[in-house]
């Protein structure tokens, strides 16, 4: 029996990269083929669209948004908001990144890029995109940072200390 295949919706160019460099290769073999697709600047209807394909060729979806506190006071109004955005959402497809993405970058980094950076995050839920942003060094950038940590990203480590990290792979379709 052929394997099914899944799509995923992130918000942006940067969730992408973390899907696909770090999430993706520890999906590999339990889904057909994976797509991932930037949905934040597109148009609701066309969103809708593409998940309602994925279910219909007999595949499923999941939709990954950040909670953002300051839009979102918690996980749950998140997802009000996704699904009324988003006509026929199921909500058991939306996975909440608990503050941002860049909170599971974070997590994911390396022992040895961790002691370099002197890091000490044993838990990296709260921390938000301006957290991350103030975290590079000299003159690198925080594309940069991204580029260093998906370098050689540490996901078995990350998973103990993002919860909404660990609850993605804990609760896939």
């Amino acid at each position: 029996m052929p394997k099914m295949p899944l799509l995923i919706l992130v918000e942006g160019p940067t969730d992408e990269s973390f899907f696909k460099r770090v999430v993706l290769p520890k999906m590999r073999g339990v889904y057909g083929e994976i797509t991932v697709v930037p949905y934040a600047r597109m148009q609701p209807k066309l969103v809708c669209g593409m998940f309602s394909v994925f279910l219909q060729e007999g595949g499923d979806y999941l939709l990954v948004c950040d909670r953002d506190s300051h839009v979102h006071s918690c996980r749950t109004e998140c997802k009000t908001f996704c699904t009324g955005k988003y006509a026929g959402l199921d909500t058991t497809r939306v996975r909440i990144v608990e503050e941002a993405i860049e909170s599971w970058f974070v997590a994911v980094a390396d022992d040895k890029l961790r002691k370099s950076r002197k890091w000490v995050h044993t838990d990296t839920s709260g921390l938000s995109k301006a957290d991350f942003h103030s975290m590079p060094s000299g003159t690198e950038t925080p594309y940069d940072l991204q580029q260093d940590i998906l370098a050689s990203p540490d996901l078995a480590s990350g998973r103990g200390r993002n919860a909404s990290l660990e609850y993605f792979f804990l609760h896939l379709p």
